[in-house]
């Protein structure tokens, strides 16, 4: 069968995950942080086949064995799946749903998994009833061998919910491990962290980004621009793919231009404009504007390394650069990736973007 959890990139996660296995020093609570795109779901799958695998090459799960193929199918009766849902349901009554969407797309956010559920504005969260079945399953004896692995994806979503788990995070039964998911730990209980060994998963290598891009495009230059903006998250490269939008640089520069103005009215009609878009087309905007500003950032540097903006992008940039500081250029990244954060959370967008626009353009006005 097709295995959509191999990892792409991530060598030393890989490395750092076999030899704790090996050595019998792997956490009972592992906190995988790092943007979902870069696949921390296919990390905590490997580490489960690791956990599960009988028939190892070299201390690496083999991959093909019924324990490595099950932790693939996400049917192992040891696998324990805990993700957020709405209301009061619980992951077993979405299960066969999670199954399918992360089975398709490892990469899965948020945002498409509420989504596919047909959710509407319902708010997602992991809730009293879903802490007490994973209580309940850990105290139960193992199917398999002697492993059991809970995987508690989006963990940020557990809130206040999570002080039902520190107990069991803390003195888990034997053999029984946790590894959370989660893209922010500013949104996790302390208590929690505090029982976690956390590991980073950093961007991917922009190289596994381009050779990904490539295979999916058969197009070198729209290869090269795509990992360039995509910036390491491999989900933000499928979205790039998947909706044929590649740049945004005609939308960037005018609310650049609207926010050096500062004139109210063209504020309110770009802002108007700007919320009819998708949410999806919204997120490829500031994925460009970081790419974007990074960019500036080496033009207000003159630095000798190549800029990657396309020779139109590079001649506006040229222009805007002179225009604005490099202190002001850092001000608006840190927006922007704020802004990131509150477009996944469905933030209202154009009252988000109208104080955007405001901030950037007061602080324009002092520089």
């Amino acid at each position: 069968m097709k295995n959509n959890f191999n990892i792409i990139g991530q060598p030393s996660i890989q490395h750092q995950i076999i030899e704790m296995v090996e050595h019998d020093r792997l956490p009972h609570a592992i906190l995988l942080n790092g943007k979902l795109g870069y696949g921390g779901f296919s990390v905590a799958i490997f580490i489960a086949q690791q956990l599960f695998c009988k028939e190892k090459i070299e201390n690496k799960a083999c991959g093909k064995c019924n324990s490595c193929l099950k932790a693939i199918k996400l049917i192992h009766p040891d696998l324990h799946l805990t993700f957020p849902t709405f209301g009061k349901s619980t992951s077993e009554d979405m299960l066969k749903d999670f199954r399918e969407q992360i089975s398709e797309n490892p990469y899965l956010d948020m945002n498409l998994w509420m989504t596919g559920l047909d959710s509407g504005n319902k708010q997602g969260n992991i809730n009293k009833n879903e802490c007490l079945n994973i209580s309940k399953k850990a105290s139960l004896k193992s199917f398999e061998g002697n492993e059991k692995v809970f995987i508690i994806w989006q963990a940020e979503y557990l809130g206040k919910e999570g002080n039902r788990l520190l107990k069991l995070i803390e003195e888990p039964p034997a053999h029984c491990h946790f590894i959370l998911i989660s893209e922010s730990t500013k949104l996790i209980l302390n208590t929690i962290l505090s029982r976690c060994q956390i590991i980073n998963i950093p961007p991917v290598q922009e190289k596994d980004i381009y050779e990904l891009a490539l295979s999916k495009t058969n197009d070198d230059e729209l290869s090269q621009e795509l990992s360039y903006i995509a910036n390491g998250n491999i989900q933000t490269l499928q979205q790039l793919i998947e909706n044929g939008s590649f740049g945004q640089a005609e939308l960037f520069l005018e609310w650049m231009g609207v926010c050096y103005l500062g004139k109210i009215p063209k504020i309110l009609d770009w802002t108007d404009r700007f919320a009819k878009l998708s949410r999806e087309s919204k997120k490829q905007f500031l994925d460009y504007g970081l790419y974007f500003l990074r960019e500036l950032l080496m033009i207000k540097a003159h630095s000798k390394s190549p800029i990657r903006l396309p020779a139109s992008d590079l001649q506006r940039a040229a222009k805007f650069a002179k225009l604005v500081s490099v202190e002001m250029v850092f001000y608006i990244i840190e927006l922007v990736e704020e802004s990131i954060g509150f477009v996944e959370r469905n933030a209202n967008d154009k009252i988000l973007f109208f104080s955007d626009s405001l901030k950037i353009a007061t602080q324009m006005k002092r520089l």
